[in-house]
């Protein structure tokens, strides 16, 4: 054993027995690549980066731990004539195991159909308990780099005197612990009950197929990616600047108002003849980079990823940039007070052994979490070595309770989103009509 799980792994390997919580990071290149020397590549890159050797087990007790494992990952080769998203879905919903590596290389060789031309995909899928999407982006850039022979000067591991990977608890200031502090702890926790009720349950969405709160089915998660231009990318960001809102709370809003078009569209179908003025409870989740506490800011490896969520009345009336605004303060207050750090003090997930009775009660209670989706943005990714990166994205796979999920990245001055939806809840023409909604409202900005 090297170590037990820190709080944040812990809860991550938790929800992954209930649903797949893989994620993956990509990067598409616009000519077929020299798989021998991605696997030189690879092997290389995991004798410097120990994250590669990481194994998750549990004791008698139900307590996770961290291990190492002997195994040497190789690179899956995949041809297809579909594009590569199709294959990282699969990818995405395919489990990792107790004792086994919790890293997967994949290598895709498809055809564009539109320059009948072939191109290549190149991948890291990761269980969500031992890296976070930032960790993922600096693996992969390290892999292509030097399958590109642009060996990285450092090879920050994110080490620890613990485990080759530093625990995020560990890494934060000790005025961030409140445990023991009972009577903060529930100050705080009555403030976030209080802010997330305060319009009444998020609302389950019609077109979605119901959650089973006993067991959750096996999930197919698709995705759908679109780019913007540089030029449009740049006018996003401008009109962001003078409407005072960070990007982020600008996407917000863009997939709030693409969900509640889309569902009074669908309500408008289905009640032909009534008035269409309805208002909806919305709850959107962001994944917030917790590197924000280190004092030492090299992008340390590991899972530094914490949960913020708000909810949200949208009406007939709802302006966009309103609504944006909204969301940029709900996040500003939610960093000022730190919620950040105590998201796992609040719910103390070390606590919950992962042994069969307690796993059946703690699947049960996740699956009746209100209904949300999700938005996770990456920032500015630095360019790769290799010049036939075109770009660099990533796709998470999300819970039964999430509708869909949105993955950005920045590349090479160019907006990507990648948006993740479960086709055993939500239908393939439901989720390309918000998607093309989302879309349609980035490019009027």
């Amino acid at each position: 054993m090297l170590r037990y799980l820190d709080p944040a792994e812990h809860y991550f390997w938790l929800l992954d027995q209930v649903s797949s919580m893989n994620f993956a990071v990509m990067a598409e290149l616009d000519q077929p690549q020299d798989i021998n020397n991605l696997h030189n590549a690879l092997n290389y890159l995991q004798k410097e980066q120990n994250i590669f050797q990481l194994a998750i087990n549990r004791d008698n007790q139900g307590q996770l731990f961290l291990q190492t494992h002997p195994h040497s990952i190789q690179v899956e080769q995949f041809t297809t004539r579909d594009n590569w998203q199709q294959v990282i879905g699969k990818a995405l919903a395919q489990r990792f195991n107790f004792e086994q590596p919790l890293i997967r290389a994949l290598y895709i060789q498809h055809l564009d159909s539109t320059q009948a031309k072939q191109r290549s995909c190149v991948a890291l899928v990761f269980n969500h308990a031992i890296a976070d999407g930032r960790t993922g982006a600096e693996l992969l850039k390290q892999w292509l780099d030097i399958s590109a022979d642009h060996l990285p000067t450092h090879f920050d591991t994110g080490s620890s005197d613990q485990a080759p990977i530093a625990a995020l608890h560990k890494k934060l200031p000790a005025k961030l612990n409140i445990i023991g502090q009972d009577e903060e702890i529930t100050r705080r926790l009555e403030q976030k009950k209080t802010e997330i009720r305060r319009y009444g349950r998020p609302q389950q969405l019609p077109t979605l197929n119901p959650v089973s709160s006993t067991k959750s089915e096996s999930s197919s998660p698709q995705i759908l990616s679109f780019e913007l231009t540089p030029d449009q990318s740049s006018r996003i960001k401008q009109a962001c600047k003078q409407h005072q809102v960070r990007i982020h709370s600008a996407l917000t809003a863009v997939q709030l108002m693409a969900i509640y078009q889309h569902e009074l569209n669908q309500n408008n179908k289905q009640n032909t003849g009534n008035d269409n003025s309805k208002d909806v409870t919305l709850c959107l989740t962001s994944p917030v980079d917790m590197r924000r506490y280190f004092d030492d800011e090299q992008p340390a490896l590991g899972m530094h990823t914490t949960l913020l969520s708000s909810v949200y009345r949208l009406t007939p009336e709802s302006d966009f940039w309103s609504l944006a605004q909204q969301a940029d303060k709900e996040l500003h207050q939610q960093l000022q007070r730190d919620d950040a750090a105590f998201f796992y003090q609040f719910i103390r997930p070390e606590l919950i052994p992962c042994t069969d009775e307690v796993m059946a009660e703690f699947s049960t209670a996740t699956l009746r979490s209100a209904p949300q989706t999700l938005i996770s943005n990456l920032g500015i990714v630095t360019p790769s070595a290799n010049s036939d990166v075109q770009r660099i994205s990533f796709a998470l796979c999300p819970m039964p309770f999430q509708p869909l999920f949105t993955a950005v990245t920045h590349y090479k001055g160019k907006l990507h989103l990648n948006i993740t939806y479960d086709r055993s809840r939500l239908d393939d023409q439901s989720a390309q009509q918000v998607a093309e909604g989302i879309l349609q409202q980035l490019i009027q900005l």
